[in-house]
C-alpha cells in the first residue's frame, strides 16, 4: 500500500483558556460610556497571555510525529525498493538483504495508517463536539440576546440631538441596566458565538472529507496491508486468504479515488471562497470611508472626517474646532487600518489560491497513484510470474513509494507554513503584551501606551499590532466629551460599518465596560478587521451619526440644530466621494510596499 496523505488542515482548533477573572474593578459611575483604558489593557494582556505561548495540543503532537514517521517510512521504502530494480534486471531475482528490508520497512505502515485513522476520527469528533458546544451556547443566549437587541433598536431609533436633559439620563439608566443585568454580555456572547458557528461549518466540512478518506476508506486498506504483513510471517494465513493480496490493490485504488473525489471537492470550495473574499475586498474599496480617506492630503482632515460618516451641520462645525494635528493623526490611523485590513482579505485571497494549488497537486497524486494501483491489480489478477512482470511489478512499487514520499513531503511543507503563520500570532500577542504591560494598571500610562504604540503604526508593522488596533477602535467608539472624540467616534462607526457591523453591534461595543464584555467585544472587532463580516449581498451603509449616551452638548447647540439640518448635503457628498476611481489603491500599494519591505 503506497502511503497515504494527510487532513489539509494539519492543526485543528486552537486550545482555549477559561476566562479567569481577576479583582473586580470599582463599579463606574452610573450612565458611564465605555471602559477606562486600564480594563481595556488588562483584558488584551490576558487574552494574549496564552497565545504568546500557546502549546500544541494532544492530536497536534501526535499528527506531527505521523508526519515524520511518515516521511521517514517512504524515504526508506523508496530507497529499499530501488535498490532492487538492478539485481533484478541483471539476475532475474531481488537480493535477500534488501527484499527483506522492504518487508520490513513496509510492516510499519500498517500501524502508522491506524494512528492516522485514529487521527482522522479524533478531530472529527472534536469539530462535531465543537459545533454542539456552539449551538447550546445559541440556543442558551438567544432569548437574552433577542431581548437586548430590541433594547438597542429602540434606543437607536429614539436618538436625537436635541433630546432635553431628562431623555438623556433616561437613556443612561437604561444603557447602565443593559449592562448590570446581563443583558449585554449574552448580546456580545450571541454574535461572537454566531461568528465561530459559521466558521464551524467550513471546518467540520474539511474534518468530515479528512475522516472519510483516511477514516473510513483508508481503514480497509490498513487491514488488507496487514493480512498482508501477517501472510508474509505465517504462510497459513496466505494459504487460507488467498484474496488479500488483490483486496488490497482494490482498497489501495479506493484510497487514490478518495484523495481525487477530496481534491476536486477542496478546488470548488476554494473557488467560491476566492470568488466571495475577492467581492468583499471589492467592496472595502469602494467604500465611502476608503474614497473620503484616499483624499486626505487633497481635502484635509477635518473634512476627510466629516466625509468618512455623514455628519450634521453642527457635528460638522464642532469637529472642525477640533486640534488639526490630532485630526490628520486619528485619519491616519484609519487609513492605516483600511490597509491592514485590505491586506488581510488579500492574505486571505492567497491562503484561497494556495488551497486551490494544494487541492490540483492532491488530484494529480491520485490520479496517479490510481494510475500504479491499477497497474498492480491487473498484474496480480493476471498472476503473470515471468520476469518481466516481477521486474514491473517491483518498478510500480517503486514509483508509488516515490509518488508517496512526494506527498509527504508537500504535507511536511503546508506543516511548516501553518507553523509560520502561528509564529507571526504569537508575535503579535507578545507585542500588545509588552507594551500594555509596563503600564501596570495606570489607566492614564495605558492610554499613552496605546496611543504612543497606534501613532508608529504603518503598513509594515500592522499585523504585529493587530491585537492594538482592535482596542484603539474601541477606544474611539467609547470616546465622548470632545471635539476630538466627536472626531475619533464618527472614523471609528464608520469602520466597522463599512466592515459589516450592524448599529446594533457597535452600539453594545459602545457600551462594554466591564473586563468580560470588553474581552467579547475586542474579538468582536478583531473579526470585523479581518474582513470575515463584510456581506458582499448586504452592504452596509452609512447612518446619519446621532448624539447620544451622555454626549455632552449644551441646550444652545441643541437649538441651533433645531434650525440647521444638513443631512442631505453630507449624504450627496458620500455619495460623490463613492463614484472617485483611487478607492483604496493607492493605499493598497502602499501597504504592499511596506510589506516587501519590512520582508527584504
Amino acid at each position: 500500500m503506497p502511503p497515504t496523505g494527510f487532513a489539509s488542515s494539519f492543526a485543528g482548533s486552537p486550545l482555549t483558556t477559561p476566562w479567569r477573572q481577576g479583582p473586580l474593578p470599582p463599579s463606574p459611575p452610573v450612565g458611564k460610556v465605555g471602559a477606562d483604558a486600564a480594563v481595556l489593557g488588562g483584558v488584551v494582556c490576558r487574552i494574549t497571555a496564552h497565545k504568546a505561548k500557546r502549546p500544541f495540543s494532544r492530536l497536534g503532537k501526535l499528527e506531527a510525529a505521523l508526519y515524520v514517521c511518515w516521511d521517514a517510512v517512504a524515504v526508506a521504502l523508496t530507497s529499499a525498493r530501488a535498490a532492487q530494480l538492478p539485481a533484478m534486471l541483471r539476475d532475474g531475482v531481488p537480493p535477500g538483504f534488501f527484499a527483506t528490508l522492504s518487508f520490513k520497512i513496509g510492516a510499519a505502515m500498517p500501524l502508522l495508517a491506524a494512528v492516522e485513522i485514529a487521527v482522522a476520527f479524533g478531530r472529527f469528533r472534536g469539530a462535531v463536539a465543537k459545533r454542539g458546544r456552539l449551538d447550546a451556547r445559541l440556543r442558551d443566549s438567544a432569548a437574552d440576546h433577542q431581548l437586548c437587541e430590541a433594547a438597542l433598536r429602540r434606543r437607536l431609533a429614539s436618538r436625537s440631538e436635541a433630546a432635553p436633559p431628562a431623555e438623556r439620563a433616561m437613556r443612561r439608566q437604561q444603557r447602565q441596566a443593559l449592562r448590570d443585568d446581563g443583558y449585554l454580555d449574552a448580546f456580545l456572547a450571541h454574535r461572537q458565538t454566531r461568528a465561530e458557528r459559521g466558521d464551524c461549518g467550513g471546518k467540520l466540512f474539511h474534518s468530515g472529507l479528512t475522516m472519510a478518506r483516511d477514516g473510513i476508506v483508508q481503514s480497509g486498506a490498513a487491514g488488507f496491508s496487514a493480512i498482508q504483513v501477517l501472510g508474509h510471517l505465517f504462510p497459513l494465513i496466505a494459504t487460507a486468504l488467498p484474496w488479500t493480496g488483490i483486496a488490497g490493490c482494490a482498497a489501495s485504488m479506493a484510497m487514490s479515488a478518495a484523495h481525487v473525489v477530496t481534491g476536486v471537492l477542496q478546488l470548488r470550495d476554494s473557488g467560491k471562497q476566492r470568488a466571495a473574499l475577492h467581492r468583499r475586498r471589492e467592496l472595502l474599496r469602494r467604500s465611502p470611508l476608503a474614497a473620503a480617506l484616499a483624499g486626505l492630503e487633497r481635502n484635509g482632515a477635518a473634512a476627510t472626517v466629516c466625509k468618512a460618516q455623514p455628519l450634521s451641520a453642527r457635528q460638522q462645525a464642532i469637529v472642525g474646532e477640533a486640534d488639526p494635528g490630532q485630526l490628520r493623526q486619528t485619519a491616519a490611523f484609519y487609513r492605516t487600518a483600511m490597509q491592514y485590513c485590505d491586506g488581510r482579505l488579500g492574505e486571505a485571497i492567497d491562503n484561497a489560491n494556495r488551497e486551490g494549488r494544494n487541492a490540483k497537486f492532491r488530484i494529480a497524486y491520485g490520479a496517479g497513484t490510481l494510475a500504479v494501483n491499477g497497474t498492480v491489480l491487473g498484474l496480480t489478477v493476471a498472476a503473470l510470474t515471468t520476469l518481466t512482470a516481477a521486474t514491473a511489478g517491483m518498478g510500480l512499487a517503486v514509483a508509488g513509494a516515490a509518488l508517496g514520499m512526494c506527498w509527504l513531503g508537500f504535507a511536511v511543507y503546508k506543516m511548516y507554513r501553518w507553523y509560520k503563520c502561528r509564529r507571526a500570532l504569537q508575535a503579535a500577542a507578545r507585542t500588545a503584551r509588552r507594551t500594555l504591560r509596563p503600564a501596570g494598571g495606570n489607566d492614564a500610562a495605558t492610554a499613552k501606551a496605546i496611543g504612543t504604540a497606534c501613532a508608529q503604526l504603518d503598513a509594515g508593522n500592522a499585523n504585529t499590532h493587530r491585537h492594538l488596533i482592535a482596542t484603539r477602535v474601541i477606544q474611539h467608539l467609547q470616546a465622548r466629551g470632545s471635539a476630538q472624540a466627536l472626531a475619533e467616534r464618527s472614523m471609528a462607526r464608520a469602520l466597522m460599518r463599512t466592515l459589516g457591523a450592524d448599529a446594533e453591534v457597535v452600539a453594545a461595543i459602545e457600551a462594554a465596560q466591564t473586563p468580560e464584555q470588553c474581552r467579547l467585544a475586542l474579538k468582536l472587532v478583531q473579526r470585523h478587521l479581518d474582513g470575515r463580516c463584510i456581506d458582499p449581498a448586504r452592504a452596509q451603509q452609512a447612518a446619519p451619526m446621532r448624539e447620544a449616551d451622555g454626549a455632552s452638548t449644551s441646550p444652545e447647540a441643541a437649538r441651533y440644530e433645531a434650525n440647521h439640518d444638513a443631512d442631505h448635503d453630507a449624504n450627496r457628498d458620500a455619495q460623490e466621494d463613492d463614484a472617485r476611481t483611487p478607492l483604496l489603491r493607492r493605499m493598497a500599494d502602499s501597504a504592499g510596499a511596506g510589506l516587501a519591505a519590512s520582508h527584504g
